[in-house]
């Protein structure tokens, strides 16, 4: 669970994951839920895998990490979608 405060009120965010491999041998789904409730911010992740094609386990993870890395280190920037983008 993660806690989000907006305005006067405090939401509670509720969040489950699965994942299956389905017929393949791995499993290239990957996903990432990072908090800092001292920015009262939170961020979740999920990156599907390349249908399996060759490293799309690394794929999808190199994903999560370029993205949690922008987002972390720009925690008091506001949240934008072509901010994000201009990264990966």
């Amino acid at each position: 669970s993660i806690y989000f405060k907006q305005k006067d009120k405090i939401m509670k965010i509720k969040y489950a994951t699965i994942s299956e491999k389905g017929r393949r041998y791995n499993n290239e789904d990957a996903f990432r839920v990072i908090e800092h409730p001292e920015k009262n911010r939170w961020l979740g992740i999920v990156c599907d895998g390349m249908g399996g094609h060759s490293m799309g386990e690394v794929a999808s993870e190199t994903v999560i990490g370029k993205i949690t890395d922008y987002w972390e280190k720009n925690i008091d920037m506001p949240d934008s979608v072509m901010n994000l983008t201009g990264q990966i």
